[in-house]
Protein backbone atom coordinates (compact mmCIF):
# COMPACT_ATOMS: atom_id res chain seq x y z
CA UNK A 1 0.00 0.00 0.00
CA UNK A 2 1.96 3.44 -0.97
CA UNK A 3 0.94 6.04 1.11
CA UNK A 4 2.12 9.91 1.28
CA UNK A 5 3.94 11.48 3.84
CA UNK A 6 1.93 14.02 6.04
CA UNK A 7 4.15 17.07 7.91
CA UNK A 8 1.88 18.74 9.98
CA UNK A 9 2.90 22.40 10.47
CA UNK A 10 3.42 22.13 14.16
CA UNK A 11 6.50 19.79 12.88
CA UNK A 12 7.63 21.59 10.04
CA UNK A 13 11.48 23.47 10.09
CA UNK A 14 11.33 21.80 13.34
CA UNK A 15 14.05 19.17 13.24
CA UNK A 16 17.24 18.93 10.71
CA UNK A 17 18.89 15.82 10.69
CA UNK A 18 19.07 12.44 12.80
CA UNK A 19 21.70 10.33 14.61
CA UNK A 20 21.67 6.89 12.56
CA UNK A 21 23.79 4.14 14.06
CA UNK A 22 25.33 2.40 11.07
CA UNK A 23 26.52 -0.98 11.41
CA UNK A 24 29.15 -3.22 8.81
CA UNK A 25 28.26 -6.82 9.82
CA UNK A 26 31.53 -7.51 8.26
CA UNK A 27 33.92 -4.98 9.30
CA UNK A 28 33.21 -4.11 13.04
CA UNK A 29 35.55 -1.42 12.67
CA UNK A 30 33.71 0.48 10.54
CA UNK A 31 30.46 0.88 12.19
CA UNK A 32 30.07 4.50 13.17
CA UNK A 33 27.12 6.98 14.46
CA UNK A 34 25.94 9.16 11.71
CA UNK A 35 24.56 12.52 11.42
CA UNK A 36 22.59 12.68 8.48
CA UNK A 37 20.60 16.14 7.35
CA UNK A 38 17.10 15.29 6.78
CA UNK A 39 16.96 15.24 2.38
CA UNK A 40 20.60 14.32 2.59
CA UNK A 41 21.94 11.09 0.71
CA UNK A 42 25.17 9.22 1.26
CA UNK A 43 27.11 6.44 0.32
CA UNK A 44 28.26 3.17 2.48
CA UNK A 45 30.64 0.90 0.42
CA UNK A 46 32.13 -2.24 1.93
CA UNK A 47 34.31 -4.38 -0.70
CA UNK A 48 31.80 -5.19 -3.49
CA UNK A 49 28.68 -3.38 -1.75
CA UNK A 50 27.80 0.07 -2.25
CA UNK A 51 25.01 1.62 -0.87
CA UNK A 52 23.12 4.88 -1.58
CA UNK A 53 20.88 5.79 1.41
CA UNK A 54 18.64 8.85 1.35
CA UNK A 55 17.26 10.30 4.43
CA UNK A 56 13.70 11.32 4.21
CA UNK A 57 10.99 13.34 6.80
CA UNK A 58 11.49 12.54 10.38
CA UNK A 59 7.90 12.35 12.11
CA UNK A 60 8.71 12.37 16.48
CA UNK A 61 5.41 11.23 16.69
CA UNK A 62 5.20 8.34 13.90
CA UNK A 63 1.14 7.25 13.38
CA UNK A 64 -0.10 5.42 10.11
CA UNK A 65 -3.56 5.72 8.78
CA UNK A 66 -4.97 3.95 5.53
CA UNK A 67 -3.84 6.39 3.41
CA UNK A 68 -0.95 8.69 4.97
CA UNK A 69 2.05 8.18 7.63
CA UNK A 70 2.37 11.34 9.76
CA UNK A 71 3.19 12.24 13.10
CA UNK A 72 0.32 13.78 15.89
CA UNK A 73 2.49 16.25 17.35
CA UNK A 74 6.06 16.95 17.96
CA UNK A 75 6.95 15.20 21.30
CA UNK A 76 8.95 12.15 21.17
CA UNK A 77 6.56 9.67 21.52
CA UNK A 78 7.12 7.41 18.47
CA UNK A 79 10.23 8.95 16.90
CA UNK A 80 10.90 7.18 13.28
CA UNK A 81 13.11 8.68 10.00
CA UNK A 82 11.99 7.56 6.25
CA UNK A 83 15.20 6.01 4.58
CA UNK A 84 14.91 5.26 1.10
CA UNK A 85 17.77 2.65 0.17
CA UNK A 86 18.92 1.66 -3.11
CA UNK A 87 21.84 -0.98 -4.46
CA UNK A 88 23.21 -0.90 -8.18
CA UNK A 89 20.22 1.88 -9.18
CA UNK A 90 17.17 -0.20 -7.37
CA UNK A 91 15.40 0.45 -4.57
CA UNK A 92 15.92 -1.86 -2.31
CA UNK A 93 14.39 -0.67 0.82
CA UNK A 94 12.04 2.13 1.39
CA UNK A 95 10.76 2.01 4.64
CA UNK A 96 11.13 3.53 8.18
CA UNK A 97 13.66 3.31 11.27
CA UNK A 98 12.02 3.96 14.76
CA UNK A 99 14.01 4.88 17.46
CA UNK A 100 12.01 2.49 20.09
CA UNK A 101 11.33 -0.18 18.16
CA UNK A 102 14.41 -1.09 16.29
CA UNK A 103 13.58 -4.53 14.63
CA UNK A 104 10.19 -3.06 13.81
CA UNK A 105 10.54 -3.00 9.73
CA UNK A 106 14.04 -2.82 10.36
CA UNK A 107 16.27 -2.78 6.83
CA UNK A 108 17.71 -6.28 5.60
CA UNK A 109 20.94 -6.41 4.34
CA UNK A 110 23.84 -8.85 4.74
CA UNK A 111 26.56 -6.40 5.10
CA UNK A 112 24.99 -3.26 6.66
CA UNK A 113 21.86 -2.15 9.22
CA UNK A 114 20.34 1.18 10.44
CA UNK A 115 19.32 1.89 13.79
CA UNK A 116 18.10 5.45 14.61
CA UNK A 117 19.50 7.07 17.70
CA UNK A 118 18.79 10.22 18.37
CA UNK A 119 17.15 13.56 16.37
CA UNK A 120 18.48 17.00 16.01
CA UNK A 121 16.32 19.59 16.83
CA UNK A 122 16.67 22.92 14.16
CA UNK A 123 17.12 25.95 16.67
CA UNK A 124 16.08 28.62 14.17
CA UNK A 125 13.20 30.02 15.79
Amino acid sequence: VERDVAIPEAIKGKWKAVKLQIRNKKNEKANELKIAELGSTFTLEEADTKLKVTVGPFLPNFVMSKTSYTSMNNELNNPAVQLTVEEKGKVVYKGWAFAKYPTLYAFEHNVFSFQLMDFVADNVS
